[in-house]
């Protein structure tokens, strides 16, 4: 990136034929300003939203990270209850890490329905089942 920004002032150098270094000076200065706002604002951006089954015997988080607006979700769900704390990863196309985004539909304390809404309409349905013997997410 940052290789790219200096070439495009060299090329502005060039095009414009500066005459002396008072303004290549200039160019750079505004150039590195550029640069470090760039740097500045590619700053990573994490959510997360929280679940809690009827009995709240059950806990279920999701935590989302990306590096920009532009990149998908990397989304973590914990699941936590019955003496297990297991975390499963998934890439996700949504605006946000919100209840409008994430759906869990509680059947009870062992079992619900997760509903992932993407960009795409292309949802992502899971069914969670928890007890004493185990964690299963399908």
């Amino acid at each position: 990136m940052a290789a790219h920004v200096f070439s495009i002032i060299l090329t502005y150098y060039a095009i414009l034929k500066l005459e002396n270094m008072k303004q290549l000076k200039k160019l750079l200065f505004v150039g590195l300003i550029f640069l470090g706002g760039i740097f500045t604002s590619c700053s990573e951006e994490s959510q997360s939203v929280s679940y809690k089954s009827p009995g709240e015997k059950t806990e279920l988080n999701f935590t989302g990270k990306r590096a920009t607006s532009l990149d998908p979700w990397m989304v973590g769900i914990n699941v936590k209850g019955y003496g297990f704390d297991d975390t499963i990863a998934t890439e996700l196309y949504i605006g946000s890490i919100d209840s409008s985004t994430i759906i869990v539909d509680w059947a009870n304390d062992n079992e619900a329905s997760v509903t992932l809404k993407q960009r795409d309409s292309d949802d992502k349905k899971m069914k969670l089942q928890i007890s004493e013997n185990g964690v299963s997410l399908k």
